[in-house]
């Protein structure tokens, strides 16, 4: 049971800020027809989550230099296609961020798994990156979130204890557990999701902004 009330409060991106699965893979999907690659669907591209979009291309091609050529590529079909993709917000999250960003006890952060370039070009068309006061990225490794969230915590001198994550994954609860951070999962962008996530985090999960929202303001300052 959480009993200290939260000081901050961290966010994943895809799946939880912005609804770009479809984005992200489709994106892939265009750049990998210029390469020797056995990938034909966006079904073969998930199972090559989990490090950011560099080290699913190094994972894809099976070749460093073919994968750092191909990511510049992917940038340029990810940028193309984001504003028909990704025309704003999931509906709500807005209006969530804002509001939170009055509180004066609480501090926003930011911790997702793909990479600074494509966040950026989302991020900055859609000016939600303003609300966060820091903002960790993924690894080419693999997933790095537990990691991350530990250094966000450094930056803003909080124990762990204070700050509470909003996620989408199964992977996300993963890494929260093992840096000892508390998790609300939302399945709103990927109802699909439902079942896994409630079976891992049965108490904080949830299906609306709504939902999150209230739940949220139940234990942040």
């Amino acid at each position: 049971m959480i009993t200290l009330k939260k000081s901050v409060v961290v966010f994943d991106v895809d799946g939880t800020l912005i609804s770009s699965t479809k984005l992200i893979e489709d994106s892939m999907m265009e750049t990998l027809k210029n390469y020797d690659s056995k990938i034909k669907t966006r079904e073969d591209i998930k199972k090559f989550y989990g490090p950011d979009e560099v080290g699913m291309f190094r994972g894809l091609l099976k070749n460093p230099t073919l994968a750092d050529n191909a990511f510049k590529e992917y940038l340029q079909h990810y940028e193309e296609n984001d504003l028909t993709y990704i025309p704003k917000l999931i509906p709500g999250i807005g209006e969530l961020l804002r509001e939170l960003d009055t509180r004066r006890t609480l501090r926003l952060g930011c911790v997702t798994g793909r990479t600074k370039e494509s966040l950026d070009i989302t991020g900055k068309r859609l000016n939600f990156l303003r609300f966060f006061e820091d903002i960790e990225v993924g690894s080419p490794k693999g997933v790095n979130k537990a990691e991350t969230i530990k250094v966000l915590m450094k930056k803003f001198g909080v124990d762990r204890a204070e700050v509470i994550y909003v996620g989408d994954s199964a992977s996300d609860i993963k890494a929260m557990k093992a840096a000892g951070v508390d998790i609300i999962s939302v399945y709103y962008d990927h109802p699909e999701n439902k079942d896994e996530l409630m079976e891992l985090n049965p108490n904080r999960t949830v299906g609306s902004v709504e939902d999150l929202r209230n739940l949220l303001f139940k234990l942040i300052r």
